[in-house]
């Protein structure tokens, strides 16, 4: 199921729809719908604009660990996992499926 993040408001949009907010693909596939806000948005509106929607992907797995390269291992939730795997040469070292 498709998840969109509003990134920039635009005046075609209701008023009470605000940067932020998050939208889910309808089963019908015509629309998108804002839960919190009770709201539809057309699948034109937010497919047709990506310099104001921001597809959220959502990820199947947690990074449990990390290890380094003197072998120490560090769990991830006192860390920041993206900057340690791109700038201290961090390999994953667990991860736990979310399905």
């Amino acid at each position: 199921m498709k998840k969109y993040k509003l990134i920039k408001w635009y005046p075609s949009l209701p008023s009470n729809v605000k940067e932020g907010d998050t939208f889910t693909k309808e089963k019908n596939g015509n629309t998108y719908y804002g839960k919190s806000l009770n709201t539809f948005v057309y699948n034109r509106e937010v497919e047709n604009n990506p310099g104001f929607w921001q597809e959220i992907v959502e990820k199947d797995y947690e990074i449990l660990s990390l290890i380094t390269n003197n072998k120490t291992v560090l769990n991830t939730p006192f860390f920041c996992i993206d900057d340690l795997l791109k700038n201290q040469n961090c390999n994953i070292h667990s991860v736990k499926r979310l399905s």
